[in-house]
């Protein structure tokens, strides 16, 4: 319990407890051991500077972490749907940021968790990437290669987007800007690097979770062993609803499709799928796609009863410190 408050820390389990001892002591290296090294700065540093004015002890570290995520959370909203106005109906966009509150695991969006921080990142990039304005959408990429592993996708897939527009393409300031996503995740290893010796010291954090590189299948008989994890078809069966709108989004945008995949790619890398339902969070493109999909009656209602039970079982499960994700 990181603030002694019950109330307070049913918002900060697993890695919340993590970002708050991050954002209090700094990173400190234990080989062999868990440690910070494998959460990512920019999310424990805004947990810091909003707990500074307040003393900065646990219990304001907690708070801030919730005032950081709701902040973020009300701001990817805004930008989602101003995102998929772009390419859907007004319904259609309205219904996307819907369903993001009422995916089985959108507790982690309000949680001392990263996820919305990264989301209004991501789809913030996007949106000023499609709007021609390069240099804030470099900028937010980098931001969100330094809030999770696999934010330097952002900037991978609105390559594909300054591809797609024939005079950005020629322009070498666009490209420069994009770099920004892969300089910032190099200079956190070079940090890394520098503090620890190992280059990819974030790698070995995440081995002290059972978390490496490898063949998400090699997972499967983890997924279904009762005394790892608990309920097996419930992560596969999001896991395919994700895949499918996934590959619905390619042909909603090319960009989206890659950025879809390379993030179902990620979140399966680790060797575990056990955080797979977590990181779906991230698909922005696949919620989109489901707002079109809900102008079906059918759809629309099946999904937010589904969907909302399962998220509020999974939100009773997580403020009593089980395991989802």
């Amino acid at each position: 319990a990181p603030s002694g408050i019950a109330w307070l820390d049913a918002w900060a389990r697993w890695d919340g407890r993590w970002y708050v001892s991050v954002a209090e002591s700094g990173y400190v290296d234990r080989p062999g051991e868990q440690s910070g090294l494998g959460f990512f700065p920019l999310y424990p540093l805004a947990m810091k500077l909003g707990a500074a004015p307040f003393g900065g002890d646990r219990v304001a570290l907690v708070a801030a972490g919730l005032a950081v995520s709701q902040v973020a959370l009300l701001v990817a909203l805004i930008y989602m749907v101003r995102l998929a106005r772009l390419d859907v109906d007004t319904a259609s966009s309205r219904r996307a940021v819907l369903y993001v509150l009422a995916y089985p695991t959108t507790i982690f969006l309000s949680a001392v968790y990263a996820e919305s921080l990264f989301l209004a990142l991501a789809v913030m990039a996007f949106w000023y990437g499609r709007r021609g304005r390069w240099a804030l959408a470099g900028i937010l990429s980098g931001l969100a290669a330094l809030t999770r592993p696999f934010g330097v996708i952002v900037a991978l897939a609105l390559a594909a987007e300054l591809v797609s527009g024939v005079r950005s393409r020629r322009q070498v300031g666009p490209w420069a800007w994009l770099a920004i996503g892969p300089l910032a995740l190099t200079g956190w290893i070079g940090y890394l690097f520098f503090l620890t010796g190992r280059p990819l010291a974030f790698l070995d954090a995440h081995a002290n979770w059972s978390v490496r590189p490898g063949n998400a299948l090699n997972a499967l008989p983890d997924l279904f062993d009762p005394r790892v994890y608990g309920f097996p078809w419930a992560v596969l069966a999001l896991l395919l609803f994700a895949i499918v709108l996934s590959a619905y989004a390619w042909r909603l945008r090319r960009s989206y499709g890659i950025y879809s995949i390379l993030m179902l790619a990620a979140l399966a890398s680790p060797g575990t799928l056990t955080s797979s339902m977590r990181h779906e969070l991230g698909l922005f493109p696949a919620f989109i796609v489901l707002g079109t999909f809900g102008a079906r009656r059918w759809v629309h209602w099946s999904y937010l009863l589904i969907g909302g039970a399962m998220s509020l079982l999974f939100g009773a499960m997580f403020a009593l410190s089980h395991w989802i994700g």
